[in-house]
């Protein structure tokens, strides 16, 4: 009986040049691989370097390849645009990480976390195999507006690229909000993003279509934003995190851990969005449409952050205004709850030169020790695996 074309093995190199004799059994089993190595042309396309020297993506050890036979195909993709590829680096959001324990299940086999950012422009996700390695980041597009069978059909379908041929463990997802965290049920409306989903339990929904989990965890996006960005903090700290994007999403940490404790002068729920500020509230100045209203009134027209973003002296009014309600709006945050760090992120601080100056300079007199940190979606899937890893 012939050995299945190699192709459909994930095999790491390595394991084939190691001193000492295995025996003439391990001889013969050495001849059918290089006999289906040239047999299999398209094999040497799938050649990669890595750490250990030539490797195959998701590569297991040659001595468990008989008994783990696994395809190298993906799951059904996502139809509409190309899913785009985003490299996760570990350390780069934000140093240790929590080291999740392996989980077999009772047979045997290893099981794969699921970590996916849903945001209302995209959605971002990785796999996270047994030994807490994530893999890439994948982009896919949000269809944030969509009914509600298409938009389940599309998580489904996500979820399954995501996994592949791996075993499922958890799946987790970080959710603007509101939302049910406790229940996994969406709670948005009037913001133009899943007002389908309103009222949706999410675990049993997607799993009536056929995803199957071990257990399902939700966080706020901007909670699991801060898990990760503060990952590399001392471990006793008072840390606020604010992301500047379509809105002003916060989240407070005490010695690591998500706090909302009113005592600690933190306002309800973590959230900044809503409090006071001029004649409205925060969200409507510290956002992507804060800045709109500002080039409307100062410029004669509307621009986005993106165009405001340019090297042209016409626009430094705008982002000089902008910085300053920036202070304005969080000066009595800071002032109730002293933090050590405050972190920034969202795509909004992509721009934090045009418009930081006055909140680093009032940091700096506070002792408050500030970082920009803008490469939100990693940080976010990175916050999701501390939060896998204390659920």
């Amino acid at each position: 009986m012939g050995l299945p074309p190699f192709s459909q093995y994930r095999v790491c190199l390595r394991h084939l040049i190691v001193p000492g004799s295995y025996g003439q059994k391990y001889t013969i089993f050495w001849l059918f691989v290089v006999y289906e190595m040239l047999r299999n042309i398209p094999f040497f396309a799938c050649l990669r370097h890595g750490p250990r020297g030539i490797l195959l993506p998701h590569c297991i050890p040659i001595r468990n390849v008989l008994y783990n036979r696994q395809h190298d195909l993906p799951g059904s993709p996502v139809p509409g645009e190309k899913n785009k590829t985003i490299p996760l680096s570990r350390a780069g959001a934000g140093g240790k990480d929590p080291g999740p324990e392996e989980r077999p299940s009772s047979d045997g086999v290893m099981k794969t976390d699921l970590l996916l950012d849903v945001g209302g422009t995209g959605i971002k996700g990785a796999a996270c195999p047994c030994g807490g390695t994530p893999g890439p980041i994948l982009e896919f597009p949000a269809m944030s507006n969509a009914p509600r069978d298409a938009l389940l059909a599309h998580f489904s379908g996500i979820l399954r690229t995501l996994a592949g041929e791996q075993a499922v463990g958890r799946i987790a997802m970080a959710f603007p909000g509101p939302f049910d965290y406790a229940l996994g049920i969406p709670r948005m409306r009037g913001l133009a993003k899943y007002e389908s989903l309103y009222g949706v339990a999410l675990p049993e929904a997607l799993e009536a279509r056929g995803v199957s989990a071990e257990g399902w965890a939700f966080i706020n996006d901007v909670s699991a934003y801060a898990l990760g960005a503060c990952a590399a903090l001392p471990p006793s700290h008072r840390a606020l995190a604010v992301c500047l994007g379509t809105g002003a999403g916060s989240a407070f940490l005490l010695d690591g851990k998500l706090c909302t404790d009113p005592a600690e002068g933190i306002p309800e729920n973590g959230w900044i969005y809503a409090l006071p500020y001029r004649e409205s509230i925060l969200d409507n100045f510290l956002s992507d449409r804060g800045i709109r209203a500002l080039s409307r009134r100062m410029l004669g027209k509307e621009c986005s952050p993106l165009e405001l973003n340019q090297a042209q002296p016409l626009y430094d009014p705008v982002w000089q205004a902008f910085g300053q309600d920036l202070l304005d709006g969080l000066k009595p945050v800071l002032c109730a709850f002293r933090p050590s760090d405050l972190v920034l992120g969202g795509k909004i601080s992509l721009a934090w030169e045009r418009f930081g100056a006055p909140l680093s300079t009032y940091c700096a007199s506070m002792g408050i020790r500030l970082r920009v940190v803008p490469n939100t979606s990693e940080h976010v899937l990175h916050g999701l695996q501390r939060f896998l890893a204390s659920v």
